[in-house]
């Protein structure tokens, strides 16, 4: 009898393009292009209320707009350039995250290689390591030096941009109640990633970066700060010898009331994992094959050179106010 198979989750795309360029220098570009992508919970006993990914609002029963994103990579003998534009997203955690994320970890993470994968795997490695006599060495011996190689050029650039613009991360109280309050984050998002020889470079910039307490459904009228806006940016410089952490922000003004205490804590419950089902199969035993190999002697590595590490915080002040919305008192 067949088994009838149950959605987990609801994924939607609109409008999307797909383009790859080459040249004859060996570079390459690619481009996707999606104009709004959005992800829901499907199962029967799921949110009703809640979608996982939709597009951002101005605000919370405002109208809607796309969330286009766009994907670029670019590809030379020099350099290798990842481009990633996001635009108005609006994600929501709840527990349906974890089946999604089990869906595609499952099977990769568990169970071992096929019996005949494993045999055939080792038939390669006792074929590549042949026993050889010593007159088989004395011949490999007097053979002549062969001319240098020449040296091999310089590994190509990495670079990673990342921007993601008006975006928001909700986090429910209670994924299953439509008057469920909750904490929403917004901010504009810009990332840079550069690793050449030796050197990395990393860049992080929060424009306008903000939490607030709020009825999800009626954002805009019972949404109350948590930390007012504040920029933030991080940078990270890495050498051989030293690595720089420097972090600066705005001053930053926290507002806390009992009730965001007991949502904070809400959420917490919320997001747990879900306990294993006894229908959960254990994991699978890992069998380790041990093939025989002839043993080389490898001088150990030089150690690395001493290396300077330092971490620099900036901020122009905090300033934190204690609410007791239990009484209507500032504390």
């Amino acid at each position: 009898d067949e088994t009838e198979l149950l959605p987990i989750a609801l994924f939607n795309a609109n409008d999307f393009s797909f383009l790859i360029t080459t040249a004859s220098d060996d570079s390459l570009k690619m481009d996707f292009n999606l104009r709004t992508v959005g992800v829901r919970d499907a199962r029967d006993n799921g949110s009703k209320f809640i979608e996982l990914l939709v597009p951002a609002s101005d605000s919370g029963s405002g109208p809607q707009q796309d969330n286009h994103f766009c994907y670029q990579w670019i590809s030379n003998p020099k350099k290798r350039e990842m481009i990633i534009k996001w635009d108005s997203p609006r994600i929501t955690f709840c527990p349906v995250v974890y089946p999604i994320f089990n869906f595609f970890t499952t099977k990769l993470m568990s169970g071992d290689l096929p019996p005949e994968m494993i045999e055939s795997i080792a038939a390669l490695d006792d074929d590549s390591h042949e026993d050889v006599d010593d007159e088989d060495e004395n011949k490999l011996a007097l053979k002549p030096e062969e001319p240098a190689a020449p040296p091999a050029p310089p590994p190509p650039e990495l670079v990673l941009r990342l921007s993601i613009q008006n975006f928001e991360i909700v986090m429910p109280e209670q994924w299953d109640n439509e008057q469920s309050r909750g904490v929403v984050f917004k901010s504009n998002f810009l990332m840079y990633l550069s690793s050449k020889l030796n050197t990395s470079v990393w860049r992080m910039f929060f424009e306008d970066f903000r939490i607030s307490s709020c009825i999800l459904r009626e954002a805009s009228s019972t949404s109350v700060r948590i930390i007012k806006p504040i920029d933030l940016s991080i940078n990270y410089d890495a050498t051989v010898t030293t690595v720089n952490w420097a972090v600066m922000m705005d001053p930053v003004q926290i507002i806390l009331s009992y009730r965001d205490l007991k949502t904070l804590v809400a959420i917490k419950n919320c997001m747990a994992p879900p306990p294993p089902s006894a229908t959960t199969p254990p994991p699978a035993t890992v069998t380790t094959t041990t093939v025989s190999s002839r043993q080389l002697t490898v001088a150990p590595p030089p150690p690395p050179p001493p290396q300077q590490q330092s971490m620099t915080v900036t901020s122009r002040g905090l300033r934190m106010t204690l609410l007791d919305d239990t009484q209507g008192l500032d504390i």
